[in-house]
């Protein structure tokens, strides 16, 4: 929790929002650019449980590649619901805005840069998957970026903290990224295990990564039969081969197989990028030197 000043938000210098959520500069001077506040705006009880889950998940995390939550509050509107204040260091961008960017400029990221993001986004996602916290909300819009070009994890899609005998509900009902979304998670007849939602989470990672090195990147769209999905995925890793040689494209073709139990772990993903690009990894700041 932190104590909230609302005279420090800056509400008519919105700096993004989202379907539930808008992001605000909290500062007392106009020089002060470090914090912004993510407000959220629940309508009901069931939608203010989520958000808390989000904030107290997102807030118990430690890693240096997951936004660092500096202190929430939340704020009762009477009939019109709740809303939920989360202070965060301030960012310069995402995954998102970096892409369109590079596609409005015909340009590709580079190989050093893919290999930072990978790794960093695959580690941040292996430290959740050892303390049983699923993701389900992995867009690239949900992956930050600080002026220095270090990537961050950030926006929770309200995991909750159940063993792995217990059932959650199936991420498409908690408003996770469509495009992103595992195949699985639209043919769910049930709520899935706690195991399932990881390897969920492996094919959200693997789909932002496909599009965001892809030259000509196709979404791989829900509707798309399991067969044309396969197609496309084919085509897309042939043409990342193109920029990035064999190993991040060979792991993101891991991470896209249509049956769950054919994707790698985010431990043996990293693991494979750090026998692979062990020294890169030391040059990016991202490992230490053995």
């Amino acid at each position: 929790m932190f104590s909230l000043n609302k005279e420090k938000i800056q509400e008519s210098k919105k700096i993004g929002s989202g379907k539930f959520s808008t992001v605000l500069p909290y500062q007392k001077e106009a020089t002060d650019e470090r914090w912004v506040v993510k407000v959220v705006e629940a309508k009901n009880s069931n939608q203010f449980k989520l958000q808390l889950e989000n904030v107290v998940a997102s807030s118990n995390q430690s890693h240096p590649s997951i936004v660092p939550v500096r202190g929430y509050a939340f704020e009762e509107q009477g009939s019109e619901g709740w809303k939920t204040y989360v202070k965060m260091p301030r960012m310069k961008s995402n995954l998102k805005e970096l892409k369109d960017d590079y596609t409005n400029k015909k340009n590709t990221i580079s190989k050093d840069q893919m290999i930072r993001y990978v790794y960093s986004i695959a580690s941040a996602l292996e430290y959740l998957e050892k303390k049983r916290v699923p993701h389900q909300n992995i867009k690239p819009s949900n992956i930050l970026m600080d002026p220095n070009g270090k990537v961050y994890l950030s926006d929770f899609g309200a995991p909750k903290f159940a063993s792995e005998e217990e059932r959650t509900k199936v991420p498409k009902e908690l408003g996770g990224a469509e495009l992103y979304m595992a195949p699985e998670l639209f043919t769910a007849d049930k709520p899935l295990k706690r195991s399932a939602l990881f390897k969920a989470d492996v094919w959200s990672f693997g789909a932002v990564f496909a599009e965001l090195g892809s030259s000509k990147p196709k979404p791989i769209t829900p509707s798309l039969s399991n067969d044309d999905k396969a197609k496309l995925i084919k085509e897309i890793i042939a043409d990342l081969r193109k920029n990035y040689g064999q190993t991040v494209p060979d792991l993101i073709s891991s991470a896209l197989s249509i049956d769950p139990a054919q994707r790698k772990s985010f431990a043996e993903i990293t693991q494979a990028l750090e026998a692979k690009y062990s020294s890169e990894l030391v040059k990016l700041g991202l490992r230490d030197k053995v």
